[in-house]
Parts: structure tokens; sequence; C-alpha cells
């Protein structure tokens, strides 16, 4: 079982931490039973304490029941460059009134085989489907998602269905399989004209003040075309290629030389407003050749704006 806790300032306590959750029922078997204390730092949760009890638990197998909501026949992945493929053949609500809470399928990757109960791991890919209504099937579900790539290793993968219930999302079912897979270190791919360091931007009223901490030219003779920074509004995530947003500032560099490079850029400049909507914020190090802005480098921010 698990609860969360908001976050807790410097010199503050939170104390007689109770809560009555529900029970995330391992396979049968004893078990060492601990406390861990754990903290959410780079989009994963990490055990900073724990505390391990003396007495063993012991769990019972469950008289075998079909879950009413559950998957029924097989499940899959493929991957294809930053994007993977999960399928499954049905999901069924088998109860005998209402509704369930809306739906994630979830594709994990852990160190052991996922045997049911929490799931401790790397989530690589996922999407939400509505809630099903008792007596309805979900047919043929198949999603192409965003990959999270985990880090270099071999992993025991498992396909997940999990049910909101107002308050988190609890595991319903899963479809572990049989193969491994070993995910490598990708290859860095560096443009000799790029960013280095980090990059920042802010709003003040109608101007925009656009910042990097470096660009470079690490080639070995010549120059660049102009140089032009700008930062863009775009409805998914950019990662690379062509950019389909709208421009929300920039402004232009002179031609840097190889060998050369901008330090701690810094430029206030009009600020264009997008459409109504919630957007992803990109910045752009492009290159100008006549009316042709070829991208060169990025830096995507993680948090999103609305207007």
């Amino acid at each position: 079982g698990s609860l969360r806790k908001g976050q807790l300032k410097a010199g503050f306590v939170f104390k007689d931490v109770r809560a009555k959750v529900p029970f995330q029922r391992p396979p049968a078997g004893d078990y060492y039973v601990s406390l861990m204390l754990r903290e959410y730092r780079n989009n994963e949760f990490v055990t900073i304490d724990f505390r391990t009890f003396k007495n063993v638990l012991t769990v019972k197998p469950e008289k075998a029941a079909k879950k009413p909501l559950r998957f029924v026949g097989s499940g899959g992945y493929s991957w294809k460059d930053d994007r993977v493929t999960l399928n499954v053949d049905k999901i069924v609500n088998e109860a005998s009134a209402g509704s369930s809470g809306t739906l994630k399928v979830e594709l994990w990757g852990t160190t052991q085989p996922y045997q049911g109960g929490s799931i401790y791991g790397h989530r690589l890919g996922s999407f939400r489907k509505e809630g099903l209504a008792a007596g309805y099937v979900y047919r043929d579900v198949r999603e192409q998602v965003d990959f999270r790539r985990p880090p270099p290793g071999t992993y025991n993968l498992a396909l997940v269905l999990m049910e909101y219930d107002g308050e988190e999302y609890l595991i319903k079912d899963y479809i572990a399989f049989d193969k491994v897979k070993t995910f490598k270190a990708p290859k860095e791919k560096k443009d000799p004209v790029r960013f280095i360091g980090y990059a920042r931007y802010k709003f003040d009223d109608d101007e925009v003040i656009l910042g990097a901490d470096k660009i470079t030219n690490e080639n070995s003779n010549g120059s660049t075309g102009s140089l032009e920074i700008r930062l863009w509004a775009t409805k998914k995530k950019y990662k690379g290629g062509s950019i389909d947003g709208y421009i929300l500032g920039k402004f232009d560099k002179d031609p840097l030389k190889a060998g050369y490079y901008y330090g701690e850029i810094s430029k206030r400049v009009k600020a264009y407003k997008p459409p109504k909507g919630t957007y992803y914020l990109t910045m752009t190090l492009g290159e100008l050749k006549g009316e042709k802005y070829t991208i060169l480098d990025y830096i995507r921010f993680e948090k999103q704006r609305s207007y």
C-alpha cells in the first residue's frame, strides 16, 4: 500500500501520519515488510529512508476469481524510433452495474518479472481510455504513444491495466511478457553549431526576454550563415525536424565563425500570442539562408504555458 503527502518545507514536520489505503496483494509467500519514505526526483520516486519490521508477513493464495475489469486475449508492443505501440485484444468490464473509472494502459520495464501487486520500475509508455460501462468491451485496443527510454539495462516487460478510483490509479490486471528487452544508451548526435548549457525565457507584458548560456560553432573551418533564435509554442512536444507551431519571440545573431562562440546571450524582444490553448515551449537555434530557416539545435522546456 502507499500514500502521498505534499512537499515538506525545511524545518517543518508531518506528525502522526496515518491513512487507510487499498491493499495491493503480492503473490502468496512469506515477506519481510519495510516502510519506505520516497521523494519524487527527476520524473521518478527515489527511496530516501526506510524502516524494516521484525515480524514476517505471510500472504496466503487468493481464491481464484475472475476480475470484472480485466484484459482478455493477448497483448503486445512494438517500437519505432521514439514511439511505442501498445495493443491488447480486449478490455472487458463484467461488473453487474455501474461504470469503471478512467482507465490507463501502461507498459513497464522492471528488473524482476512482475507477478502482481505494486509495480516498481520504469514506465515506458501509457495511454488513457474513458471509463467502461458494466457489460461493455473495448476491442482491438491499439495506441502509439511517446516512448520513455529507461536507463541502459535489461528489463522484464509487463502491460498493466489501471483504474482511477477518485484518488489514484490502481492496478486491475496485467500481462507479463516472457522475453526481456535490453536498452542501450542512445548515441548522441551533436551538431557542430549548437546550444551549450541552458536556455531561458521570461515574459514581461508584451515583451519576452530570450536567453541562452552559449552558442558554439565547433566546425574546423568556415562560418555559419545568419543565425536566428526563436521561441515556439507547439501543441505537441517538439522532437526535432520541421516544427509546427507559433513563434512567440525571435531575434537574429550575426554569422558565427568556426571555433568561436556567443556567450551569455540575452535579448528583449516583442512577444507574440498564439491562439487560446495550452502549449509546449521550445527554443530553437536556426540558420537563415534566404527565406529558409534550418533548425540546427533546440532546447525544449518541460513546463507548459496556457493562453
